[in-house]
């Protein structure tokens, strides 16, 4: 019987002990303290993954700022392949890019120590790097034992290699190359993470390689319009030469004089001729040999154009200034400026377009249709006409104050019939100049042709010479001098040059020139023309091929409608 105080409580009543209850307990504590050491080092875990993806992509940032920053293509992918190197921490990388030809070339071959790959060095799988670049995707073999179709490659098994990745430099749909890497060991530095950093990277270098290479093509088509343009103004300057312009006649030897006191100056020189005595060569030979030869030589037809489209082509506009112009232009004195601007038929200027001619040479000042900013412009202007400007002026068609501004010094052109000599000279120049272009032999001209073209009119000039003596090498039979019968619609002068020469050489040539009007009206119908020579058809076809006659064929003309 137990004892008990008085005035004390009883004491409580204890269950019994457990052993298995404890033992539960126990281990879930243990699994409690297990779980929270294994999310803590989860945590720690994720962290460090999460701090090195972080460290990555600054890297990845600031490697792309980089790339930004260089428009040298060379420098940009060298700097590129160590980036990713460092990043990816394989053995070997190449960047390769496509070529003109659709093939991908290497164009930077490095190793982990940021070296270059001797040549030897450059065998990698080309399969690989071409699938990258024909599906525009990434492909990484971790391990290449457990892909056989890479295992089996003679270059992987000669460069033993067991990591590969290839990522395509895609610019939207368009693959620009492919970065390969490849590694004899199982790259562990690699993980879907470092895949996602090494493509975000590969997205930015594409920008910034499409760049570069925009960069250098308009550096090296810059460089190659410098050596065209270079290599031109040569030419220009070889062809323009006062020497190189035919003509020893007296009138020539005249031109040749006032050129010669005038060409280093920039004084205003009228230039006056009828049409086709060579106006313009006269102006570029000016401009060529003179102090404005690198600047630009620019020609207008002022007779050509209609008053609103001259005034545009001269000044310039502004888009909308008028219906039709959607977009800016610039005219012919701001496109000159430092160079000479030559003025053909300017006596076709309107009066109302001379006031804003007179403007600009008074004061080098202009404004474009549509536009109030005044623009300035230095040039040379070389005008030219086929009217007498003094009578136009007298007629008040043309304005006194801009006539003496455009004749500061007058430089007449003499008609081709005045320059004598000077008809076969160019005549042998130009039949040249014509058996290049048309390929073919040319033998001279036949003596009755040469007094011929020394006879006749040449109305239309040096031009009307050339053309004449193309198309008649064009009908000739390539293999005998040129005949006056080839010339097309002989003028008044012709009679003349028929008049020369033996009685048989008189009437034969005689003879062939009505033979061939015949023929001309008959359109080629030989018994009609025999009945218009009263001769028979088989004599008219004996006379045909003993002078060698040929159709001459017009140049087709469509029908209207």
């Amino acid at each position: 019987m137990a004892f008990e105080e008085p005035g004390s409580s009883p004491a409580p009543t204890q269950p019994p002990i457990d052993g298995e209850e404890l033992l539960r307990q126990a281990e879930d504590g243990v699994s409690r303290l297990e779980r929270r050491e294994l999310l803590e080092a989860h945590d720690k875990d994720l962290l460090e993954k999460q701090s090195r993806r972080l460290a990555r992509l600054e890297r990845v940032l600031e490697i792309s700022r980089s790339l930004s920053s260089t428009l040298v293509l060379r420098d940009l992918l060298t700097h590129l392949m160590d980036a990713v190197l460092e990043i990816a921490r394989v053995e070997r990388g190449f960047l390769m890019l496509f070529d003109r030809g659709g093939e991908l070339r290497i164009e930077v071959a490095r190793n982990i120590d940021s070296g270059s790959l001797m040549s030897e060095d450059f065998r990698h799988s080309r399969s690989l790097a071409y699938e990258v670049a024909e599906s525009g995707k990434t492909v990484w073999i971790r391990d290449v034992y457990e892909h056989p179709e890479f295992r089996e490659q003679k270059s992987v098994q000669d460069l033993r290699l067991r990591t590969m990745i290839g990522f395509p430099l895609r610019l939207g749909k368009r693959v620009l190359g492919v970065i390969y890497l490849d590694s004899q060991r199982v790259s562990e530095m690699l993980s879907p993470e470092g895949i996602d950093v090494l493509e975000a990277l590969a997205a930015h270098a594409a920008v910034a390689i499409d760049n570069a290479c925009l960069h250098e093509e308009m550096l090296r088509s810059k460089l190659q319009l410098e050596m065209e343009n270079k290599s031109l103004r040569r030419v220009l300057r070889s062809e323009f030469r006062f020497d190189a312009i035919i003509g020893r006649s007296a009138v020539m030897q005249r031109v040749f004089e006032v050129m010669e006191k005038v060409v280093e100056t920039d004084l205003a020189v009228l230039v006056e001729g009828e049409t086709g005595t060579g106006k313009e060569l006269i102006a570029r030979a000016l401009h060529f040999n003179g102090p404005r030869r690198e600047k630009n030589f620019l020609a207008l037809n002022c007779g050509a154009l209609p008053e609103p489209l001259l005034e545009s082509q001269l000044f310039g506009h502004r888009r909308g200034a008028f219906t039709g112009a959607i977009e800016d232009h610039v005219g012919v004195f701001e496109a000159a400026d430092g160079g000479t601007l030559f003025l053909d038929e300017v006596g076709e200027m309107p009066l109302s377009l001379q006031v804003k001619l007179l403007r600009v040479l008074q004061s080098g000042e202009f404004t474009r249709l549509g536009e109030n900013t005044v623009r300035r412009t230095d040039v040379r202007v070389i005008s030219a006409t086929n009217k007498v400007l003094a009578t136009e002026v007298g007629g008040g068609r043309f304005r006194e104050d801009l006539f003496y501004r455009l004749n500061v010094v007058t430089l007449r052109m003499p008609p081709l019939r005045d320059r004598g000599e000077d008809i076969l000279l160019l005549a042998d120049f130009f039949l040249a100049e014509a058996g290049r272009r048309q390929n073919r032999s040319t033998h001279g001209f036949a003596p009755e042709t040469r007094r011929f073209l020394l006879h006749y009119g040449w109305r239309g000039n040096v031009r009307e010479l050339q053309n004449c003596i193309e198309s008649a090498l064009a009908m000739s039979d390539g293999r005998s001098p040129l005949g006056p019968e080839l010339f097309p619609h002989p003028g008044p002068g012709f009679e003349t040059a028929l008049t020369e020469g033996s009685l048989r050489s008189r009437m034969e040539r005689f003879e062939k020139v009505s033979i061939r009007d015949a023929l001309e009206a008959s359109e080629w119908n030989i018994s009609r023309a025999a009945r218009t020579l009263s001769v028979s058809r088989q004599h008219l076809h004996n006379r045909i091929n003993r002078f060698g006659l040929l159709r001459r064929r017009m140049p087709h003309t469509p029908t209207e409608g």
